[in-house]
């Protein structure tokens, strides 16, 4: 479970990355209309995406604690940016003022909009959602202190 675990990630990760550019790739005519704020969102999941790929070559190289809840904080803010501030930002008045149980159907429905979509969409809800959930455990569990900083005693004045 100790190497299996990070390597598991790795993988995941990597799909996410290829199905992005996947899509970058399949509808380049939208990508041409991206407005400034549409070109950042897609560098910023694109560089979180790859600094998930990055802790996962780490956490299988040497299991310490602090890359597996850097890869729980990188699962959590992909978590807030791709799910959850988007069901929030449909119940902002704003944004269509929906109730939260209208607001998560229209995400759902949005996200299984055809069998493509719905491949695609579910299991990066679920690993993106274990990654947040399980990575602190494992750090917990599997992970080591990091001893190689030297300790400097506190020199009094």
């Amino acid at each position: 479970m100790k190497q299996l675990a990070p390597r598991i990630s790795l993988i995941c990760w990597t799909l996410i990355l290829i199905r992005a550019f996947s899509i970058l790739l399949i509808h380049p005519s939208a990508t041409l209309k991206f407005s400034p704020q549409e070109w950042f969102q897609t560098l910023l999941f694109t560089g979180a995406t790859a600094g998930g790929i990055m802790l996962s070559i780490l956490l299988a190289r040497r299991h310490l604690r602090i890359w597996a809840f850097m890869l729980a904080a990188v699962s959590l803010f992909l978590l807030w940016t791709q799910f959850i501030l988007l069901i929030m930002i449909q119940m902002d008045p704003r944004g269509g003022g929906l109730t939260f149980p209208a607001a998560l159907a229209k995400w759902w429905s949005f996200s299984t909009r055809n069998a493509l979509s719905s491949l695609t969409e579910i299991p990066f809800t679920v690993f993106i959602l274990l990654s947040a959930v399980l990575w602190p455990g494992y750090a917990l569990l599997y992970g080591e202190k990091d001893n190689s900083l030297p300790k400097k005693p506190l020199s009094s004045p």
